[in-house]
């Protein structure tokens, strides 16, 4: 199986809709798993994803764009590189592949401080 992970162009209009469409997707899923009635990601739009200041990164098997992370930079008293894991998305029927534990690999490969966030909680660890 042929994947490529490589940086996405989140301000093209096309790109930052394939991101949504697979973003809401699996983003449902994860509603419905925490028994939620609201949940703030399924209120994004193309033109938040445009004005992010995050990075996006995605990965595709065979041309096909199955998982979305994006990260940012956090400002933190003690350390100024930490970075901050905003989204990570797979797209379902790519469920229990592997798919985000790569993405994870790929962005936590180099040592740093790194925070997941859902919602608009954030988790340190």
């Amino acid at each position: 199986m042929n994947q490529n992970i490589i940086k996405l162009n989140h301000r093209n209009h096309s790109v930052a809709s394939d991101i949504l469409e697979l973003s809401l997707q699996s983003y449902r899923i994860e509603c419905d798993l925490l028994g939620l009635e609201t949940f703030p990601p399924l209120n994004e739009s193309t033109d938040d994803i445009e004005k992010s200041e995050g990075i996006f990164w995605g990965l595709y098997v065979e041309n096909t764009l199955v998982a979305v992370l994006e990260i940012s930079t956090l400002v933190l008293e003690r350390n100024t590189n930490a970075k901050n894991i905003d989204r990570l998305v797979v797209s379902p029927e790519h469920f229990r592949r592997g798919f985000g534990q790569a993405m994870l690999r790929f962005c936590c490969g180099a040592r740093g401080v790194y925070s997941v966030s859902t919602g608009r909680v954030i988790f340190l660890q």
